[in-house]
């Protein structure tokens, strides 16, 4: 399911999660049954220039339904925008609760699709997210977290199935958001894993950041990559869940971190 959030609201979240530099238009889509949306007045002359966009909360479970309206949504936003040559944002609103892994996935193979090269997506995360639905996050161009939120466990204290493991890396590998790295996915998949944050020093003064599983960060130093400095972001056997304030702080996961939209 989703709730379309009214213009007021959605100007609100732009604000909080400080996306957009300059005011936001609101893009409005055409009557939706259970729409909460309000009339929006066309946009100034000297406005053609500035955002549009859309904020959908998606409730759950996440259904077909939601994937419905995300593509319907997503492709009006992305036609309007290449029509007035206005940058477009999508904001999707997750919730906690519990999907089926084919409906979520389903929904982050549309997000992560061509088709959507000119729609900037955004993950917008204002509570605690577990579960199959942090899928969707992953999916998105950018994260957005509040600092006490978190987001993470998609096992739910279990190791996602191989093929469920293999379906996120295929997407996460499409690299839509340069945050969300193959080691950080392997963190939030399977508790068993031991993940590290690593700073390799290239020579020249030179450092580089990286994140890697702790089998990664042995072969690099077989390879003889010198590490500077490990970090243990994550032990081993202990499902992973991030805060904003923690992926704040490392650099990780998250454009930035925002308070509540409400």
């Amino acid at each position: 399911m989703t709730r379309r959030l009214d213009p007021i609201t959605l100007l609100k979240a732009f604000a909080a999660i400080l996306l957009l530099q300059a005011a936001v238009v609101p893009f409005a889509t055409a009557d939706d049954a259970g729409s909460t949306d309000k009339e929006v007045e066309a946009a100034p002359a000297d406005d053609k220039k500035l955002p549009i966009g859309q904020l959908l909360e998606l409730t759950s479970p996440i259904t077909d339904e939601a994937l419905g309206a995300v593509r319907k949504t997503a492709l009006e936003l992305q036609r309007q925008a290449a029509k007035e040559k206005r940058p477009a944002y999508l904001i999707l609103q997750l919730s906690p609760g519990s999907s089926q892994f084919h409906h979520v996935y389903a929904l982050a193979d549309f997000l992560a699709s061509e088709p959507l090269t000119q729609l900037t997506t955004v993950a917008w995360v204002p509570e605690d997210v577990f579960g199959n639905n942090v899928f969707v996050a992953l999916a998105c161009q950018e994260i957005v977290m509040h600092p006490d939120a978190h987001l993470g466990d998609i096992g739910r204290g279990e190791s996602l199935r191989k093929e469920d493991q293999d379906i996120i890396r295929s997407i996460i590998a499409k690299r839509r958001n340069s945050k969300v790295t193959p080691a950080l996915v392997a963190g939030l998949m399977n508790p068993s894993e031991t993940i590290l944050h690593l700073t390799g020093d290239q020579g020249d003064g030179i450092k580089e950041k990286r994140i890697a599983t702790a089998a990664e960060a042995a072969q690099l130093r077989d390879q003889g990559v010198v590490i500077s400095d490990s970090k243990t972001l994550k032990d081993q056997g202990t499902p992973w869940k991030i805060s904003g304030a923690e992926a704040r702080e490392e650099d990780i996961l998250i454009t930035q971190s925002a308070g509540s939209t409400r």
